[in-house]
């Protein structure tokens, strides 16, 4: 049976060659911070405060790696995972940022009331004509 191939971490890009290269320093600097701020401000300092000469030449460093990383695994295709969200009991299946969320207990039942066409004057904007779905349409 063949055996599944081990995961190859990608080539780094230009923004994270030049924070590993800073990294230290700025912890050095200040040591209070935890990583997740340290990092914020490595990015905060790439975006505003590099020298364009610099910036392209950790962007030349990134390409050679990226160019090495394709000749060295010519079959590489980058498939990112999803991380699946683990949804609490009776939470609805719907997207965090799109709707507010709502429990199962808390959703009233969906009810259909029946359509009942009234006179044509007051549907007049909604033609639908032979090909329609409206009196008289079979499916």
């Amino acid at each position: 049976m063949a055996q599944p191939r081990a995961k190859v971490p990608r080539p780094m890009n230009s923004f994270m060659l030049w924070a590993k290269d800073h990294r230290a320093q700025f912890i050095e600097d200040y040591p209070d911070l935890d990583n997740v701020d340290i990092s914020r401000l490595l990015g905060k300092s790439w975006a505003n405060d590099v020298d364009p000469q610099i910036k392209a030449e950790y962007k030349q460093r990134a390409q050679q790696l990226k160019e090495d990383f394709l000749k060295a695994n010519p079959e590489y295709k980058y498939q990112p995972k999803r991380k699946q969200r683990r949804k609490p009991p009776g939470e609805v299946l719907r997207h965090p940022r799109l709707f507010k969320t709502a429990t199962l207990s808390s959703t009233p039942p969906l009810t259909l009331a029946p359509s009942v066409p009234s006179d044509s004057a007051s549907n007049s904007s909604c033609d639908t004509g032979s090909e329609g779905f409206g009196e008289g349409s079979t499916l």
